[in-house]
């Protein structure tokens, strides 16, 4: 999927992602690429969250 299935202006709201393994990098990518900054929930991340992070 290449777009978000959504209708929203994204500076007037906060995203969060629980989870933070290969299907949550996907969206975090998505959403990011969309110009949103979405907090992510997890005890563990996988690397390519841990460097969107920094």
């Amino acid at each position: 999927m290449h777009y978000l299935p959504l209708y929203v202006n994204p500076s007037s709201l906060n995203f969060v992602v629980i989870g933070a393994g290969s299907v949550a990098a996907r969206k975090v990518e998505m959403l990011i690429n969309a110009g949103i900054k979405p907090q992510v929930i997890s005890l563990q991340a996988e690397a390519e969250i841990e460097i969107w992070h920094q």
